[in-house]
């Protein structure tokens, strides 16, 4: 999470540099654009599990999150009348709260899900026997408890080639794909917000 999260400290500062030479509505659009690429370029990696493609994509992910951090608040608040910011700050801050908590609860879920079925199939494929709470082990990151399970001749057998290939393949779908509606209403209305002002 490190290149996302110095991404996200560092490009307010970018877009704060940008907003001086680009229309509010550019900004948006960039941003908007940067993020998707970001999620693409991490689905690719974990489907064809590339370490470094993947921190790449975060800190894209990360650049984008933190050009679009400050705009959006500002194009949000330039839509309401003066006596009602206040108000329209509190909606969008809970609002955007809500979503991040959301879609963590929501592709964690996901995530757990597919992992332990993926893992359990491997295993019953492979064939190997599946201690009870193995899987859950396994999916909190406990790899060596998960492994104590096992006797020496179980534990040899156990190799990565019986682990699921693409336990996240379904997850990053999921990042992905919601965000390919967005772009056209998206530009309709930050056009629209531009011709206001």
């Amino acid at each position: 999470m490190l290149p996302f999260a110095l991404a996200m400290l560092l490009f307010p500062v970018v877009a704060r540099w940008l907003g001086k030479r680009l229309h509010a509505a550019t900004l948006l659009a960039l941003g908007l654009v940067t993020v998707s690429f970001g999620n693409m370029m991490i689905a690719t990696a974990v489907y064809q599990h590339h370490l470094l493609l993947t921190l790449a994509g975060m800190a894209l992910l990360g650049s984008g999150g933190g050009l679009l951090n400050g705009e959006t608040q500002k194009a949000i608040m330039a839509t309401v009348p003066p006596q009602q910011a206040g108000m329209a700050s509190g909606i969008s801050t809970t609002a955007r709260f809500s979503g991040i908590l959301l879609g963590f609860a929501t592709l964690g879920a996901i995530l757990a899900a597919s992992t332990q079925w993926q893992l359990q199939s491997a295993m019953l494929h492979a064939p190997l026997p599946l201690q009870p709470g193995f899987s859950a082990q396994v999916i909190a990151g406990d790899f060596r408890h998960a492994l104590a399970m096992y006797d020496a001749v179980h534990q040899v057998s156990y190799n990565h080639s019986s682990l699921p290939a693409t336990p996240m393949d379904l997850p990053a779908c999921c990042c992905v794909l919601p965000h390919l509606p967005c772009f056209p209403p998206s530009l309709c209305s930050i056009r629209r917000v531009s011709q206001r002002h």
